[in-house]
């Protein structure tokens, strides 16, 4: 249909970090955090992770100036504090996110930004289409080892969820992979949920979603100032990437997946920087809406 409905938009001001960060938190997702914007620190190997306000600058990573107030980090009571992991919640409703995994043990290390929407939200039915747009920009990127040794990334993900509760699907868009191939889409098994990943690039050319012209693609060297990411993911897209990963992963997957867009909605979203050892990287972002229309 012709009209837009927004259900969800980045806060425009601050969120208050003592509140709405955590460190590897038990159970997660938080029934009392429904459409409310958390952050997660996951650092599974460090249980003594905990989050504190973060003193220093952070704009050398995230290209935004913020105050302590405005800051929060996974501090660790261990001699081992790393991976190091810090955010930011500006007062004018930036979301930065810094990672620096050099020399850490933990093999996958993340920051989010997600929320959890309380329901299964209709998406795919009478053509509808979800509709994802923000800015962003990753100012800083490194790795320790040749390119294919390492990874550091920023994707934003939906999950798709069956109607009937018994089937979850992440449904996820790469926007920066440092270093790495950026045009080619991918069907994997997660590693720590089982469930399957369509992870689709804004290429052009994807075949899980359709980047809109105002739309930069997902980019494998640092992004100096905000940038535009905008796209869509309808049925066909939704679809084409439950077949696949049909085809590629028939014993991980039930053999009774739904095959229709229809018979699915969405309950959330997160997006994920998130490293494995031996890397890092910095972003800010602002104005994220996810939509139907």
């Amino acid at each position: 249909g012709s009209s837009t409905t927004i259900i969800y938009s980045q806060p425009k001001g601050a969120v208050p970090i003592k509140d709405y960060v955590w460190a590897n938190p038990k159970p997660w997702p938080m029934p009392n955090m429904v459409n409310k914007t958390n952050t997660v620190f996951w650092q599974r190997n460090h249980s003594d992770a905990h989050v504190e306000s973060y003193p220093g600058v952070l704009s050398s990573w995230t290209g935004t100036n913020a105050g302590p107030s405005e800051q929060g980090y996974a501090a660790h009571t261990e001699n081992t504090p790393i991976p190091w992991s810090a955010v930011q919640y500006t007062n004018d409703g930036v979301w930065g996110a810094a990672l620096n995994t050099s020399g850490a043990y933990e093999p996958l290390s993340t920051t989010t930004i997600e929320s959890t929407f309380g329901e299964t939200i209709d998406i795919w039915s009478n053509n509808g289409k979800l509709t994802v747009q923000l800015e962003l920009e990753v100012p800083y990127a490194f790795k320790e080892s040749p390119a294919n040794n390492c990874a550091v990334y920023v994707s934003l993900s939906v999950y798709v969820v069956s109607k009937d509760k018994k089937n979850f699907i992440w449904y996820s868009t790469n926007l920066f992979d440092f270093e790495r191939d950026v045009t080619r889409d991918h069907v994997f098994i997660d590693t720590v949920s089982r469930k399957l990943i369509i992870s689709g690039m804004l290429s052009g050319h994807s075949a899980y979603d359709t980047a809109h012209t105002s739309s930069a693609f997902t980019s494998n060297v640092t992004i100096p100032r905000l940038v535009t990411f905008a796209y869509d993911v309808t049925a066909a897209h939704v679809e084409q990437g439950i077949r696949d990963g049909l085809k590629a992963y028939p014993s991980h997957l039930p053999s009774d997946l739904p095959l229709h867009a229809t018979e699915y909605g969405i309950t959330g979203f997160n997006v994920e920087l998130e490293a494995t050892p031996g890397a890092g990287a910095g972003l800010s972002m602002r104005g994220l809406t996810i939509s139907r229309s």
